[in-house]
């Protein structure tokens, strides 16, 4: 993980542009950890990760115009930028804890 965040640290935006479905994008959790706001597509578990205009943003696979559009936001506006970070820094913290997760797992197991 040591590796993983260090690299995150040198981005100012993570973009996981899949095209195909995705059971759960775990490097956007990585990437939120790490306070980079994140942009992803709208497939999958992504968006059960990625609230939009809350902690990121989502745009449809395939449409690169709604991609570069909400990158450039996202680049443009500093505020904005602290803003998803510090969203997405929440999210992490109150949804994909270890202790968090175990949590989730046991309920599951119990109903």
């Amino acid at each position: 993980m040591d590796d993983v965040a260090m690299v995150l640290n040198m981005l100012d935006v993570f973009v996981l542009p899949s095209k195909i479905r995705e059971s759960f994008g775990m490097v956007l959790v990585e990437a939120m950890a790490c306070g980079i706001p994140v942009i992803g597509s709208n497939i999958g578990g992504i968006p059960e990760i990625i609230k939009d205009s809350f902690n990121g943003y989502l745009f449809e696979p395939g449409n690169e115009k709604d991609l570069t559009d909400k990158l450039s936001k996202i680049l443009s506006d500093e505020k904005l930028r602290k803003q998803l970070s510090a969203n997405a820094l929440k999210t992490v913290e109150n949804r994909f804890t270890v202790e968090k997760m175990i949590e989730e797992i046991e309920e599951a197991l119990t109903k």
